[in-house]
């Protein structure tokens, strides 16, 4: 079992324990969530005591540190509005989930290293950018 916290993209998101389960050579399961700060006027759910002292470090306490994957309706309305995305978050972590089951890190690594040689023609979107980073940090 392997766990790792990682910045997802930029400075205003971050992977909090990406885990996979490997069995021999091979990831037999693996579990994604990113998290951010979103506005509770939105009707985003933040983490567990987002509502009570732990809103104490909270800069704002009406932004709270928030999964996308428990917020995926909200995080999916805004990337489709901010970046044409056309899948919901969540089925993009299920996917990228499902596509890491079975491999190894060696094959996941070959993946990473096609991922960053492809040039930057076309805009490519912002969670094809996660995907990437996501499968780099399984």
């Amino acid at each position: 079992m392997g766990r790792t916290d990682y910045a997802s993209h930029g400075e205003n998101a971050v992977v909090l324990g990406a885990i996979a389960a490997v069995q021999g050579d091979k990831i037999v399961g693996a579990s994604i969530d990113d998290y951010q700060f979103m506005s509770t006027d939105a009707g985003v759910k933040g983490v567990p005591n987002s509502d009570k002292g732990f809103s104490k470090g909270y800069a704002n306490p009406k932004n709270v540190l928030a999964s996308k994957r428990v917020n995926a309706d909200y995080y999916s309305k805004n990337m489709k509005d901010k970046a044409g995305s056309t899948i919901s978050y969540t089925d993009n972590l299920n996917a990228i989930e499902k596509f890491a089951a079975g491999k190894t890190i060696a094959e996941l690594e070959k993946v990473q290293g096609y991922l960053t040689a492809i040039p930057v023609i076309l805009r490519i979107s912002y969670i094809f950018n996660n995907k990437r980073k996501f499968i780099f940090i399984i």
